[in-house]
């Protein structure tokens, strides 16, 4: 079983699984992941905390998703991973091609714009 929680925080939505992403549940989170893009959404940070298990469709619903970013000029930070998580993507060669960083915090500061130099 698979959860998405999605919350938006200024230019960032934010997105926490929660489950397993696997051959089941991977079509739920594309159609999501699509919605939202077609909704106009183009900055994503990807909370890993609560997922216990992704597969290899799992993987393969987050390079579909990474391409469209990357048409798009979107952004796309996966953050949050536990070990096994970050193992799979890392054995996968994922870590090499996405941004994953440690923490929500570093993800969403990654995502921000930066902010004006004073006048």
């Amino acid at each position: 079983m698979l959860t998405v929680n999605v919350a938006k925080s200024g230019e960032v939505t934010e997105i926490l699984l929660t489950g397993e992403l696997d051959g089941m549940t991977s079509p739920q989170l594309e159609q999501q992941l699509n919605s939202l893009i077609e909704a106009g959404e183009r900055c994503f940070l990807i909370r890993f905390a609560a997922l216990a298990l992704i597969t290899s469709a799992g993987l393969r619903v987050f390079l579909g998703f990474a391409k469209k970013m990357h048409k798009l000029n979107g952004k796309m930070i996966l953050c949050e991973m536990s070990a096994n998580v970050r193992g799979v993507f890392d054995t996968a060669g994922f870590s090499n091609i996405m941004t994953i960083s440690a923490t929500a915090a570093e993800g969403k500061a990654l995502l921000e714009p930066e902010p004006a130099p004073p006048a």
